[in-house]
């Protein structure tokens, strides 16, 4: 794996867990902060073993439940897609007008 997905751990970093920076694309679901329900299709910024990052073009408040769906690598493997369950722990307001998300991961189901 190319080392500039993985995020070096010879630098300072702050997460638990390593992250995996690639723009796998997800599909998200939830409830935004003004209380409408959302089904978008988006891309991922990076993603651990207990949580991801992403843009979105609405806010969602810290504390939401969120489901995500995607496939890790699809152009390696055969296999079937991931579903993530999820709360959302940080919503923070971006240069580009969306919302900087990141997700704690409660669940996951790797199907065939």
């Amino acid at each position: 794996m190319p080392s500039a997905l993985l995020t070096p751990f010879d630098t300072p970093y702050r997460h638990r867990k390593p992250r995996l920076r690639a723009p796998f694309p997800v599909r998200a679901q939830g409830v935004d902060a003004q209380g409408r329900s959302f089904d978008v299709s988006t891309t991922l910024i990076n993603i651990s073993a207990t949580g991801l990052y992403l843009n979105l073009e609405r806010r969602v408040a810290v504390g939401a439940p969120v489901t995500f769906t995607l496939r890790l690598f699809p152009f390696l493997f055969e296999g079937g897609p991931i579903a993530l369950q999820g709360i959302i722990v940080r919503s923070e307001p971006q240069e580009c007008g969306c919302f900087g998300l990141a997700v704690r991961i409660l669940r996951h189901n790797f199907y065939d």
